[in-house]
């Protein structure tokens, strides 16, 4: 619809991960974090797939940025 749209590449991205095609998930929601910097979703969405995947370090990193990010956004 709007690939160069946050929104949209986020819901893509939540689209591939019901699929469970979790590269193809992680790729479209870092795409999403780079077109919308200030959003805490596609940190959060990032991170439960870290979690999944017993990435944990990583998972906190990403949680605590997107904590940021949401209190900054109100």
């Amino acid at each position: 619809i709007a690939p160069a749209g946050a929104y949209f590449t986020l819901a893509l991205g939540l689209c591939y991960d019901r699929l469970d095609r979790l590269l193809d998930a992680r790729r479209a929601y870092a795409r999403a974090s780079e077109l919308d910097p200030q959003d805490p979703r596609p940190e959060i969405n990032l991170a439960e797939l870290e979690i999944e995947q017993n990435e944990l370090p990583a998972a906190t990193q990403r949680l605590a940025r997107a904590v940021k990010l949401a209190k900054r956004r109100g």
